[in-house]
């Protein structure tokens, strides 16, 4: 509750409000986006690729929905790389008031950390890596669809790079659970 409380600006320490906010995001703007194609009558089969029901009305493929995945999905990371960050600084400030006043058991100004403070940097180490895995995995899939985007055909030729997008998508849970489980 500590950290809570010194991460969270008072504004958003009412619940209700943040839960209102989440839900607004969570299920809102994937309604706003499935509908904007809707009077449009840009659902339907795309000509040539059958797992895409977004076209234009030469039945070719729009970039939409690249859109409609990829800026929500770097909002959300950048919205988690913020939170981590506002955690880490928290977590700096507590240790280094630990630091100051002497922490449990250890003599006023020395630099010797508590038990407690060092589990706390080990946790905060650790909480750094979702974010990080999750620019990771998700890196290379965001070039290769921006190169798509912007390619004749709309189709990248770069093989390594398809192939890191395929391994990134892929390895996230793994990387996740691997991460979870190395969390005390």
């Amino acid at each position: 509750t500590v950290i809570h409380d010194e991460t969270m600006p008072r504004t958003m320490l009412n619940g209700d409000r943040l839960t209102y906010l989440c839900n607004l995001y969570a299920w809102g703007l994937p309604l706003v986006i499935a509908l904007v194609p809707l009077p449009f009558h840009q659902y339907g089969e795309q000509s040539g690729v059958p797992w895409c029901w977004i076209k234009d009305a030469k039945g070719e493929a729009l970039n939409y929905w690249r859109l409609t995945y990829y800026v929500p999905l770097w909002i959300g990371i950048a919205f988690n790389l913020w939170c981590t960050f506002v955690v880490v600084r928290a977590v700096q400030r507590i240790t280094r008031l630990n630091r100051l006043i002497g922490g449990q058991g250890a003599a006023p100004g020395t630099a010797a950390p508590d038990e407690a403070t060092r589990a706390l940097v080990r946790l905060t180490r650790r909480l750094v890596m979702y974010p990080l895995i999750l620019v990771v995995c998700q890196i290379f899939a965001t070039v290769l669809r921006v190169a798509e985007s912007v390619s004749d055909r709309g189709v990248s030729d770069n093989y390594w790079l398809s192939v890191l997008a395929l391994c990134g998508g892929t390895l996230q849970g793994l990387l996740h659970a691997l991460a979870y489980g190395f969390t005390p």
